[in-house]
């Protein structure tokens, strides 16, 4: 700053008069320390000039006052001589600080009073280079400073501005260079200095900025051991409680830590336990507290330091409840997958064997205990190809290394492997989150085949289904056509091309209406196919078209919603069935005509035939007179062949009563035995006729059978009066009952010549007869009236014959036979109030086999005893065809259970 001397102009101020120059100096003198305080040192030379221009003003002024001003000009002159000294001096020390600051390298920040924006800023620090050169960088400290330091320079100066906090901090740029902050309150003004620090001061600056941050991290790590929620305690080297945390406390129920120490608390007592792990100095116990009440497993873990242990808690109760849920769960999985018949093979992240199941050491045939050794997935793989068990690969050690990749990649694969043995396997591989590998082999070898089986069957199905006489149409849920044959097409009038583009049923049943039109069957087709209702029926019926075609009809919903529609042209059919309907009705006309015929001859013939027995019976008791012998003879013939044909009209009148359904039985238990004799008695004379011996065998569980009494002695008088007239003369007959299954088996058996197949097949059939051996020729009713009866009975008739072997006809009456005749007292058989029976009587040839199957074998199951020997009960006399009393060759015979004759 440029200065004038002092001394020239206060010369030229002198020469204005005395007055006015006093009143000016006293003036000047009077405002002179105001001047002085508020001006400052740099404009002195100014203060002159404007001295002296006042001066000069009041010597004009105060030129009346002069003399007074005089002495006051003098002091002041004094006065000023005294500032520009003090000026000089101020000067000289404004050069010296400027110099002292030019000496030192800094950044220096002023703010005036508490504003926001600094009045002065200054930077002359060439050495650090990371310090902003310019104003506004320079207070944007966090783009050149440490954030840590950046944020803690605000806060200091933020405190600086609004308490006038002084602070000397250390700052570190972003390239690490140290810095001292410095902020103080000067006057009105606040200053922040930025300086660098060298040597010694910047050693203990970074120290103590390092202690600074361990103290802040330790602050906050005890913070926040403090605010844990699990247990952390400190204890020294001999055991003794050092620090402990709020969870701690809690955890013993304790004040305070004080307390705690004073009373001794301890959480678990670790110096009885041993530890379940340790490395490296850190130890892990797991121990059972009580905390709250509960109680709980710890896992504690223990960190050796300077004076001592630290320990932390950690509550694993659920963890442990957890691990035993998932050791029982991976036992449970074992087991299944023990039981899995897929082999399932698991490696760990070292690429060993871990598990594996009894159907992975079937199918590649190792050994068992070698795979517990747990060896390495490679070391399998190479064990297979040496066995000649892997596929075939150009280049197997390739092919090994890519398969084992599966460990590294975050991704399984799928391959098929087709085995040299000609097995095709499904091999999965899945990486799982430990690092190993989760294998699944299925062998599709068998699934193959069965896939090539089903598509060679579906093709035969397809050309069975193409070459079918019936169309077929199978409808899906949403009711499009899904499957078709050509005869549907064929059958309907409808292009295969427009099958071919699966048409709704709609579509379909507006073509094939055209040749039926039936809008009802077509809303029940419509309704089958489409209908949501679960209880869909099945539905037949048979249609006539327009051109006279019948079609045959099958609707069949399938249990996955689809509907099976058939159709199946039955024209010729029904022109058959048509042509053989009226010839039915004409030979049930036929039948019916000529049972009338026969029921009107047989009550026509009846009426004289009485009468002719009656006169017959007259003669021969003489009331008409005596006859001679001869007369007698022709009598008695007359008498007999009476009888004879009024048998054969009995027997047309029941079976003509049995076809119009108007008989009716009286069922009631009838003793077999009494019946037996009864009947055999009745035919006495016969069997003395033709010489016959007839054998009874009754068992002795057979007392009684449910029957119409008379009409079971009719059966035995036909069966009796068949095997008499086809015996030998000398020959035998035998008759019994035995228990049979659900029922009475009465039997009759005979030693003549049998039948042949043809004949058997038809002996049940009416008019159908044989010749006997004395050339007796039947009428063919015999057998087919018994038929009538015992299914009448409920029961069933079967017939065993062989050629030469004689003829077995057994009748089997059932326990449950009831008044009417139908089984179990059922409605089977009634025709206008009368029961008829439903039971089946079985051809010749069949007869054998049926009696096997329901009763065992006939022959087994009847035993038949020739005469002699043996208890035998002898009948009471008969009278023979002449009337003579003779010696009747009946035996009676008791049988054991068994149906075997007792001695």
């Amino acid at each position: 700053m440029d200065r004038k001397p002092a001394g020239g102009p206060m010369k030229r101020r002198h020469s204005v008069p005395a007055v006015a120059s006093f009143s000016c100096l006293s003036a000047v003198a009077a405002a002179a320390p105001a001047w002085g305080q508020a001006m400052p040192v740099e404009n002195a030379g100014a203060f002159d000039v404007s001295l002296l221009a006042v001066g000069l003003s009041g010597l004009a002024i105060a030129g009346l006052i002069g003399g007074v001003l005089f002495m006051r000009h003098r002091a002041l002159k004094r006065q000023v001589e005294s500032l520009k000294a003090r000026a000089r001096s101020l000067e000289a020390r404004l050069n010296e600080a400027e110099a002292l600051l030019a000496s030192e390298p800094h950044a220096l920040i002023l703010w005036q009073g508490g504003a926001d924006a600094p009045q002065h800023v200054s930077v002359m620090m060439p050495e650090v280079e990371d310090v902003p050169r310019v104003a506004a960088e320079l207070l944007q400290f966090e783009t050149w400073l440490q954030g840590d330091s950046a944020l803690r320079l605000r806060r200091r100066i933020a405190r600086l501005k609004e308490r006038g906090e002084a602070f000397n901090i250390a700052i570190i740029t972003l390239s690490g260079t140290v810095l001292e902050a410095d902020g103080r309150v000067s006057g009105t003004h606040l200053a922040l200095r930025i300086r660098p620090v060298f040597g010694e001061r910047e050693a203990a600056l970074r120290t103590a900025d390092a202690v600074r941050r361990l103290q802040r991290r330790l602050s906050k790590l005890a913070g926040l051991l403090d605010d844990a929620p699990e247990p952390v305690w400190l204890e020294s080297k001999h055991g003794r409680l050092l620090w402990a945390n709020r969870a701690w406390l809690k955890a013993v129920e304790a004040e305070d830590l004080d307390a705690a120490m004073r009373e001794g608390l301890r959480l678990v007592a670790l110096d009885e336990l041993a530890p379940i792990a340790e490395e490296d100095g850190c130890r892990r116990w797991q121990a059972k507290a009580v905390i709250a009440g509960d109680r709980r497993i710890l896992e504690i873990v223990g960190v050796p330091h300077e004076s001592g242990m630290a320990y932390w808690a950690r509550d694993i109760t659920e963890l442990d409840a957890l691990k035993k849920e998932l050791k029982h769960q991976q036992e449970t999985q074992i087991g299944m997958l023990d039981r899995l018949t897929v082999p399932v093979a698991i490696f760990g992240a070292d690429q060993r064997l871990a598990y594996f199941n009894r159907a992975y050491v079937r199918m590649w045939g190792l050994d068992e205990d070698w795979l517990r050794q747990r060896p390495k997935d490679g070391e399998i793989l190479d064990r297979l190809h040496d066995l000649g068990r892997l596929p075939q690969q150009a280049d197997y050690p390739i092919w090994r290394e890519e398969h084992l990749a599966v460990y590294t990649s975050p991704e399984g694969f799928e391959e098929r492997w087709h085995l040299p043995d000609g097995r095709s396997i499904h091999v999965i591989a899945e990486p799982h989150a430990d690092g190993g590998v989760f294998y699944i082999f299925e062998d599709l070898t068998e699934k193959m085949r069965l896939e090539q089986r089903f598509k060679e069957l579906m093709a035969a199905y397809r050309e069975t289904l193409d070459n079918l006489h019936q169309g077929i149409a199978l409808f899906g849920t949403d009711g499009r056509l899904r499957l078709y044959n050509p005869m549907l097409a064929r059958m309907w009038g409808v292009e295969e091309e427009m099958l071919a583009r699966r048409p709704h049923v709609n579509a379909f049943i507006e073509q094939a209406s055209r040749l039926l039109d039936d809008p009802a069957f077509w809303d029940d087709v419509r309704y089958t196919v489409t209908g949501m209702s679960e209880r869909r029926e099945r539905f037949s019926g048979r249609k006539m078209l327009k051109d006279g075609r019948v079609y045959d009809h099958v609707a069949v919903p399938l249990p996955d919603g689809n509907t099976l529609l058939t159709w199946v042209d039955m024209t010729a059919q029904a022109e058959a069935e048509r042509a053989l309907q009226e010839k039915n009705e004409a030979l049930m006309e036929a039948d019916r005509l000529k049972s009338r015929f026969l029921e009107s001859i047989s009550y026509q013939l009846r009426t004289p035939l009485t009468s002719i027995i009656g006169f017959t019976e007259y003669l021969d008791l003489g009331l008409a007179g005596p006859l001679s012998e001869q007369q007698k003879e022709y009598v008695g013939y007359i008498r007999l062949s009476s009888s004879e044909l009024l048998s054969v009209i009995d027997t047309i009148l029941d079976l003509t009563t049995i076809d119009a359904g108007r008989m009716e039985l009286a069922i009631e238990p009838v003793p077999v035995e009494d019946a037996l004799q009864e009947a055999a008695a009745a035919m006495a004379g016969r069997l003395e006729e033709r010489d016959l011996v007839l054998h009874i065998d009754i068992a002795e569980d057979v007392q009684t059978v449910r029957a119409d009494r008379r009409r079971l002695l009719q059966v035995l008088h036909h069966l009796l009066s068949n095997a008499i007239s086809f015996s030998e003369p000398g020959g035998q007959v035998h008759m019994g009952a035995r228990r049979g299954e659900g029922g009475v088996d009465i039997w009759v058996a005979d030693e003549g010549p049998g039948m042949d197949p043809e004949f058997a097949k038809t002996a049940f059939e009416r008019f159908t007869s044989r010749h006997a051996p004395g050339g007796h020729r039947g009428t063919g009713l015999g057998l087919p009236l018994v038929k009538s009866l015992v299914e009448l009975h409920g029961g069933q008739v079967l017939l065993e014959t062989r050629k030469g072997k004689g003829t077995l006809v057994i009748c089997h009456f059932p326990d449950a036979a009831q008044a009417g005749g139908a089984p179990g007292g059922g409605d089977a058989g009634k025709k206008d109030g009368a029961v008829r029976g439903e039971a089946t009587a079985l051809p010749a040839r069949e007869a054998s086999e049926a009696a096997r199957e329901q009763a065992g074998s006939a022959a087994a199951r009847i035993t038949i005893r020739p005469a002699g020997g043996g208890e035998e009960k002898r009948s009471a006399p008969a009278k023979s065809a002449k009337g003579a009393a003779g010696r009747p060759k009946v035996i009676i015979r008791a049988s054991g259970r068994n149906g075997k004759a007792q001695a």
